[in-house]
């Protein structure tokens, strides 16, 4: 969708949810809104609700390199399960 919207991000947004002509006419602008609003709650963590923030905070202190493992040593929920 990207190269279809010729690299304009807002435009692939509400293309995802109306088809690359409705984008274009300026449909699913309350849609590409609220993609907005929740990247930056839930991604750049702003305004998150306190459980998210909770967990957003402890997740950036797990190093890198320790991949899903806790940053105290115990396993993640779903570590080691098959899938």
């Amino acid at each position: 969708m990207i190269d279809e919207a010729r690299g304009d991000l807002d435009l692939a947004v509400r293309a995802y949810r109306k088809g690359i002509g409705a984008a274009r006419r300026g449909e699913a602008a309350d849609y590409a809104e609220n993609v907005v609003r929740k990247k930056d709650r839930f991604v750049r963590n702003r305004g998150a609700p306190p459980a998210w923030d909770a967990l957003s905070r402890r997740l950036r202190q797990v190093p890198a390199s320790r991949g899903a493992a806790a940053d105290d040593g115990r396993a993640l929920p779903d570590e080691g399960r098959a899938r």
